[in-house]
């Protein structure tokens, strides 16, 4: 047995799915804020973190995307990144395509509102974490931003400093 477990790392390495198998790691994530930016912290062991954002040109997903990207990577672990285009077809293929690579947990700005496409994950007991937007048929752990308050404060805030013209630009109105 020892012969064949030699063989095995020397033909092909470090392996984390099949080492993640073999520990049997499913495991949780939690949300830690830091520096005004969504980061995920780890709870115990994780190897992979399926990431999945509406669109890529879209600075701000990107963003959320890129930080808990170096979030992970600093502390070993990997995240895969799918966009779904705007797309709810693409955004239910892209979970279904995590699941397949055996994520520990999925980190997602969600298109599709109900959350539907995110049961396929529940079902296989792969935690989901929300950010930004919330899904009204899937209940889960998530952050989101109060957008109603902040607009008030920052426009209270602009106010204090003299400003009378204030304008708003925002994305379409089937995001928000």
């Amino acid at each position: 047995m020892q012969e064949a477990q030699i063989a095995i790392k020397q033909r092909f390495g470090k392996n984390a799915i099949l080492r993640g198998l073999i520990q049997g790691t499913t495991l949780t994530v939690r949300l830690l804020p830091a520096h005004g930016l969504i980061l995920v912290g780890i709870s115990t062991l994780i190897t992979v973190i399926g990431g999945l954002i509406p669109e890529l040109d879209s600075t701000f997903n990107v963003q959320m995307m890129a930080d808990a990207e170096e979030y992970f990577r600093q502390h070993g672990y990997g995240l895969i990144i799918c966009d779904c285009r705007l797309d709810q077809d693409i955004e239910r293929e892209s979970v279904q395509f995590l699941l397949e690579r055996m994520v520990d947990g999925i980190l997602t700005i969600p298109f599709d509102k109900t959350g539907r496409h995110l049961e396929s994950a529940r079902s296989r007991d792969v935690p989901v974490v929300l950010l930004d937007r919330v899904a009204t048929d899937f209940k889960t752990d998530g952050v989101v931003i109060e957008n109603i308050e902040a607009s008030h404060l920052a426009a209270e805030e602009i106010i204090r400093f003299g400003h009378r013209d204030i304008a708003i630009i925002n994305g379409p109105n089937s995001l928000y």
